[in-house]
């Protein structure tokens, strides 16, 4: 059996479960969820077999979670039966040929899917998912007008005429950074509801936008920050060290943006002392 501890937030406790799950599936292995994975609220998922963690033993645990060291790590893939997962484990090398299957696992309950006919999100709508709250407290992080505007510009010159609308933690800060879009915040489960079923996405710096986005079945276009968690200050390294996701466009600071393939190629051309992504 395969457990995962729970660290951080809901975007967090997907990742943990995600790739908990994943590996013990691919390994021929039960897992086991605790039920402090505040997804159980919101997603139609199993949490595996029910056991008193206190009394587990196990044979290994990887330590995985210090800020700069969320790498892949290829020997946890072939893990040993009775392993705990510690850490975030941000890379989508863990899950990527499970897609799918994730897909699946974080469908919503009972979606309200009067929502989506309301805010009538047809081919001529983008979602901003704009991050307040917490993040404005933490300049390194928090995102600036800057990369707003020139993502919905550059939104714009990529596909004609469409509306914008703000789906957000922080519907205060939302109207006064963009006056022009209505901002709603409904619940934690019908804002993902909006993000994973938008046509055109721009998201912010945060696990709750990476899976509403990531999870998507209809999007043609996503923009995100640059470096993700480093966009405001990074001289090419991105924090995590594997934020780069598959289809995305990336954000720079300077206004520019970049295919995925390009931000793969630049961080492989820095040599940068992390592990070449392989996509």
């Amino acid at each position: 059996m395969i457990s995962v501890e729970m660290i951080g937030r809901l975007g967090n406790h997907m990742w943990q479960y995600a790739v908990c799950r994943t590996l013990a599936e691919r390994n021929g292995y039960e897992f086991h969820v605790p039920r402090s994975f505040l997804g159980a609220e919101i997603f139609d998922c199993s949490l595996g077999v029910e056991v008193d963690q206190t009394k587990m033993q196990y044979t290994d645990s990887y330590m995985h979670n210090s800020f700069m060291a969320q790498f892949y790590n290829p020997n946890i893939i072939h893990l040993q039966d009775f392993t705990k997962l510690v850490g975030f484990f941000q890379s989508e090398r863990y899950i990527l040929e499970n897609k799918k299957n994730i897909q699946e696992w974080f469908e919503l309950k009972n979606p309200n899917l009067e929502l989506i006919d309301k805010l009538n999100l047809t081919d001529e709508v983008c979602i901003i998912n704009f991050r307040g709250g917490d993040y404005k407290d933490i300049p390194d992080v928090y995102l600036s007008s800057d990369y707003w505007n020139n993502s919905v510009e550059q939104m714009k010159k990529l596909h004609d005429n469409l509306k914008f609308i703000v789906i957000t933690d922080d519907v205060d800060a939302a109207e006064k950074l963009f006056p022009d879009f209505p901002a709603y915040h409904f619940s934690v489960a019908e804002d993902f509801l909006v993000i994973s079923y938008a046509k055109y996405l721009i998201i912010a710096n945060s696990t709750f936008s990476w899976w509403g986005a990531w999870l998507n079945k209809f999007c043609k276009t996503v923009i995100a920050p640059k470096f993700w968690m480093r966009h405001n200050e990074s001289n090419g390294w991105w924090a995590p060290g594997e934020s780069i996701t598959k289809g995305f466009l990336y954000m720079s600071k300077d206004g520019k943006l970049y295919s995925s393939s390009d931000c793969i190629d630049e961080v492989n051309a820095l040599g940068l002392s992390y592990s070449k992504f392989p996509y």
